[in-house]
């Protein structure tokens, strides 16, 4: 995954350090279930990517993601939601 963005570097690091999943099978494509993340990893996870960027992440909103790109688009947007009100 040469040339990742910021972002997917970052959830990456979230998802090998938070829930030992190794950097290996983590790809855009990648099925968050097929990496083993059940129901609990997912809470640890959303608060650990809250932490990691200082965003929230509404449960509504987390409940949606699937895959690792839904997880770095959801962060994306809401970083750039952060930008625009800070603009504001």
């Amino acid at each position: 995954m040469s040339g990742k963005s910021l972002v997917a570097q970052r959830v990456t690091a979230v998802l090998t350090q938070r829930l030992g999943i190794s950097p290996e099978l983590i790809t855009p494509a990648a099925q968050l279930d097929d990496l083993g993340v059940d129901s609990v990893d997912a809470v640890e996870f959303a608060l650990a990517l809250e932490r990691e960027f200082n965003v929230r992440l509404p449960d509504e909103v987390i409940a949606d993601v699937q895959t690792v790109q839904d997880v770095i688009d959801l962060v994306d947007r809401q970083l750039a939601g952060l930008t625009e009100a800070d603009r504001s």
